[in-house]
């Protein structure tokens, strides 16, 4: 089950609450966005800084290989692993950029996928404190059991 950091300007449930559309889920591990196109992911991300330095490095890939007439392979292996090394830390590049912009990490939260992520998050938001990790294997409502895998009926109903 993905997790996901949470970001937001303030730390205050009432602000949270007012700025929601403002709320930044990060995913944890991998990203393959910034792994197949680097330079976009972080254009679109707003990650200027680190768009800068990799955009410098590489052009010095470039010149140095070109420099020392280094063969065309050598150079599609270091800009390859470039892209291994944003695919690996582009997500806490993004999360040390949201944190030069001023937004507070939050917490974790987790779900199925962003969405069901979010809804965890909000839902347990208005207990007046910040939500710690809502347990996984807790139904989003509690009154309609879930399906293991969708494979079986729950109890008491069929299909």
């Amino acid at each position: 089950m993905p997790r996901y950091s949470v970001h937001a300007r303030s730390a205050k449930p009432d602000s949270i609450r007012a700025d929601a559309d403002r709320v930044r889920f990060v995913k944890e591990g991998f990203s393959w966005w910034g792994f197949f196109f680097p330079l976009p992911w972080l254009l679109i991300k707003g990650m200027w800084v680190v768009l800068v330095v990799v955009t410098l490095a590489l052009i010095a890939i470039g010149a140095v290989s070109a420099a020392l007439y280094l063969p065309d392979s050598a150079a599609l292996v270091l800009s390859f692993g470039v892209s291994l090394l944003i695919g690996f830390t582009g997500n806490d590049l993004y999360r040390w950029t949201l944190q030069r912009r001023g937004l507070v990490e939050l917490g974790p939260a987790s779900g199925d996928d962003r969405d069901e992520a979010e809804l965890r998050f909000f839902l347990a938001l208005p207990s007046g404190a910040l939500p710690s990790v809502v347990p996984a294997t807790a139904p989003l409502n509690a009154s309609q059991p879930r399906d293991a895998l969708g494979l079986f009926e729950a109890a008491g109903t069929s299909r």
